[in-house]
């Protein structure tokens, strides 16, 4: 028995022709509307976002940074930052 016609039951029967001719969008449906508000998906937004960009460091500067393990791309950041407000 195949994994896909495991997962079909009475409960969650195939569609036929006729389900989908009866079927009706989120917002035309009964529903709700709690249930109609789509879920924001994915990381929430910062007010400062960060820029990709790319940039080639020596071998010595990212070993440094990525000795640490996670989030050397954010304390290579981090110590720009330093430098910045040292020199203002």
């Amino acid at each position: 028995m195949s994994k896909k016609s495991e997962k079909i039951t009475t409960d969650n029967p195939q569609w036929n022709d006729k389900m989908f001719d009866d079927a009706t969008t989120l917002d035309k449906s009964n529903l709700p509307e709690a249930f109609k508000v789509a879920a924001k998906r994915g990381r929430p937004l910062k007010e400062d976002k960060k820029v990709p960009i790319s940039i080639r460091l020596s071998p010595e500067v990212l070993n440094f940074f990525k000795q640490k393990g996670k989030g050397w791309q954010s304390r290579i950041d981090d110590t720009l930052k330093s430098f910045i407000e040292h020199r203002r």
